[in-house]
Protein backbone atom coordinates (compact mmCIF):
# COMPACT_ATOMS: atom_id res chain seq x y z
CA UNK A 1 0.00 0.00 0.00
CA UNK A 2 1.29 3.92 -0.61
CA UNK A 3 1.59 5.95 1.87
CA UNK A 4 -1.25 7.92 0.39
CA UNK A 5 -3.90 5.30 0.93
CA UNK A 6 -2.54 4.40 4.46
CA UNK A 7 -3.28 8.19 5.23
CA UNK A 8 -6.75 7.55 4.08
CA UNK A 9 -7.33 4.30 5.44
CA UNK A 10 -6.57 5.50 8.60
CA UNK A 11 -8.58 8.88 8.39
CA UNK A 12 -11.84 6.30 7.63
CA UNK A 13 -10.87 4.46 10.45
CA UNK A 14 -10.76 7.78 12.63
CA UNK A 15 -14.16 8.86 11.65
CA UNK A 16 -16.38 5.76 13.57
CA UNK A 17 -15.72 5.36 16.78
CA UNK A 18 -16.86 1.81 18.07
CA UNK A 19 -17.03 0.78 21.91
CA UNK A 20 -16.12 -2.63 22.68
CA UNK A 21 -18.01 -4.28 25.58
CA UNK A 22 -16.18 -5.77 28.54
CA UNK A 23 -16.35 -9.78 28.52
CA UNK A 24 -14.54 -12.05 30.42
CA UNK A 25 -11.91 -14.05 28.40
CA UNK A 26 -11.63 -17.13 30.88
CA UNK A 27 -14.73 -19.31 30.65
CA UNK A 28 -16.55 -20.37 33.65
CA UNK A 29 -16.44 -23.69 35.13
CA UNK A 30 -20.14 -24.05 33.56
CA UNK A 31 -19.33 -22.93 30.65
CA UNK A 32 -16.72 -25.51 30.09
CA UNK A 33 -18.75 -28.29 31.16
CA UNK A 34 -21.78 -27.36 28.69
CA UNK A 35 -19.30 -26.98 25.94
CA UNK A 36 -17.84 -30.84 27.22
CA UNK A 37 -20.99 -32.37 26.91
CA UNK A 38 -22.86 -30.77 24.02
CA UNK A 39 -19.88 -31.40 21.96
CA UNK A 40 -20.04 -33.24 18.55
CA UNK A 41 -19.20 -36.70 19.06
CA UNK A 42 -16.90 -38.47 16.03
CA UNK A 43 -18.60 -40.88 14.16
CA UNK A 44 -16.49 -44.11 14.28
CA UNK A 45 -15.16 -45.84 10.60
CA UNK A 46 -17.04 -49.14 10.12
CA UNK A 47 -16.01 -50.92 7.48
CA UNK A 48 -17.99 -53.84 6.88
CA UNK A 49 -17.66 -56.54 3.93
CA UNK A 50 -20.78 -57.90 1.74
CA UNK A 51 -21.19 -61.16 4.96
CA UNK A 52 -21.42 -58.16 7.49
CA UNK A 53 -23.60 -55.85 5.65
CA UNK A 54 -26.46 -58.80 4.95
CA UNK A 55 -26.42 -59.88 9.04
CA UNK A 56 -26.78 -56.17 9.90
CA UNK A 57 -29.79 -55.80 7.84
CA UNK A 58 -31.61 -59.28 8.29
CA UNK A 59 -31.11 -59.17 12.06
CA UNK A 60 -33.86 -56.91 12.92
CA UNK A 61 -36.00 -58.56 10.69
CA UNK A 62 -35.20 -62.27 12.57
CA UNK A 63 -35.32 -60.54 15.70
CA UNK A 64 -38.73 -59.48 15.19
CA UNK A 65 -39.91 -62.26 13.56
CA UNK A 66 -38.79 -64.25 16.81
CA UNK A 67 -40.08 -62.71 19.15
CA UNK A 68 -43.74 -62.24 17.93
CA UNK A 69 -43.57 -66.25 17.39
CA UNK A 70 -44.39 -66.91 21.14
CA UNK A 71 -47.87 -64.83 20.76
CA UNK A 72 -48.57 -66.67 17.71
CA UNK A 73 -49.49 -70.46 19.66
CA UNK A 74 -51.13 -68.30 23.13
Amino acid sequence: MSKKSDEEFFRKLDEYQVEVPEFSIQKSRWERMANWLFDTAPLPDISMNETGMRLTLTFPVLLSVLSVMPLIFL
